[in-house]
């Protein structure tokens, strides 16, 4: 459902334009979700108001890997070695994870394994947004470079873009306001990119786009 441009307007009080765009999506994904054994690589147990509420409900077994034990995570360990046995998996859950990986191309290996054959590969990495270490930032992914390199063994690729050029630039805005020194000039900006953001939402959100603040992608092995 979309929203209006007062509950976008308190949606962006909570979380970035970014974020609010990859929860929705989610949603939209998780919908008609219904499978036994969930894996979410890179995921968190801990809650927050800007973080998606995976529906753990949905499968009879959600585990959550991680490297950092702040995470909470069910299972403390790598990407590229989960343990886990070789199709053993329905579902591998992994979000702004892929930005953060040295061997993004090891780490499809190791979802491939785990993965049955036919299971669903959820995920999402940035485009044009800030560069921000957990620990580590390397790279950015074009379409194309997820399309025909990161996901070219899997089928029946959904690759959305989350955002247009207007909202982006808002976006990428609002991040520097941060760091103006003064108020007026600052708030003056704020309100500019609110402004730029709230016309991207209302223009489709969700067509190609050249400039976007990233992808999500729907796929199966």
């Amino acid at each position: 459902m979309k929203l209006t441009s007062r509950q976008l307007n308190k949606e962006l009080g909570k979380k970035s334009y970014r974020r609010f765009l990859l929860n929705d999506k989610l949603t939209d994904i998780f919908k008609d979700f219904q499978v036994t054994r969930v894996v979410d690589l890179g995921g968190s147990n801990v809650e927050g108001k800007k973080y998606f509420k995976y529906p753990k409900h949905k499968a009879k077994e959600w585990i959550t890997i991680n490297i950092s034990e702040e995470a909470l995570p069910d299972v403390i360990g790598s990407i590229y070695e989960t343990g886990l046995e070789n199709a053993s998996v329905d579902a591998v859950v992994c979000t702004e994870v892929f930005e953060h990986l040295a061997d993004p191309f090891a780490a499809i290996a190791e979802i491939k394994r785990i993965l049955k054959p036919g299971g669903i590969f959820i995920g999402s990495t940035p485009f044009l947004f800030k560069v921000h270490g957990d620990p580590d930032d390397y790279f950015r992914y074009t379409e194309s470079a997820l399309r025909n390199v990161i996901l070219k063994d899997f089928s029946k690729v959904e690759l959305f873009s989350m955002g247009g050029g207007l909202g982006t630039v808002g976006m990428l805005i609002t991040q520097v306001t941060n760091d103006m020194k003064y108020r007026l000039i600052r708030y003056a900006f704020i309100f500019l990119s609110r402004m730029m953001i709230l016309t991207d939402y209302k223009m489709g959100h969700e067509r190609k786009a050249d400039l976007t603040t990233g992808y999500i992608w729907r796929c199966e092995l």
